[in-house]
């Protein structure tokens, strides 16, 4: 009942998949346990695209973008990739990092135990302009590195960063 309520009084962006009981310390983001967001870049004008996704006209080296998440892959701190103090739980482990190109959209899947602020949209900004030659993988390491949030240069728009899932259980966690 709770859940066909929702889906009707709700906006059509919103849909509610299931409903389930849960204790009362249950806390929407602290008793997390994994998250999974995508990030969407497309390369082609599109107005369908619009707001839906970050728009690069640059030329894309899918080789360099490899390398770049290969080296988050391997980077154990993050925190350059953070807002400036939000060192909640600065411990992030990064479970899976995967990005698909198919000549039109440039999608990035990132799964990690939490997130820190901003945290997806600078990795992802990161990488895409070492895929376009604006910095080298020596500076992004360097600023990897650094474990300084106030060296990283970019953070990308908020229009492509969707959040895919959220795990609470440990049986929950697809990863």
């Amino acid at each position: 009942k709770i859940k066909r309520y929702l889906n009707a009084v709700l906006p059509r962006d919103i849909s509610i998949k299931e409903c389930k009981q849960v204790p009362l310390s249950f806390h929407a983001r602290f008793s997390a346990k994994g998250k999974t967001y995508i990030y969407k870049v497309y390369t082609q004008p599109d107005p369908f695209m619009y707001q839906r996704g970050w728009y690069i006209s640059q030329k894309l080296d899918l080789e360099n973008i490899a390398e770049a998440v290969q080296l988050i892959k391997n980077t154990e701190n993050l925190i350059s990739m953070s807002k400036k103090g939000d060192y909640l739980r600065e411990d992030v482990e990064i479970r899976e990092f995967r990005f698909k190109y198919d000549g039109f959209l440039l999608k990035f899947e990132i799964s990690a135990s939490h997130f820190l602020r901003y945290m997806v949209r600078k990795i992802v900004a990161h990488v895409v302009h070492v895929g376009t030659g604006r910095i080298t993988i020596d500076t992004f390491k360097q600023i990897l590195d650094s474990k300084d949030p106030a060296r990283a240069l970019f953070i990308a728009p908020p229009e492509g960063l969707y959040l895919k899932e959220v795990y609470y259980l440990p049986e929950d966690e697809q990863l």
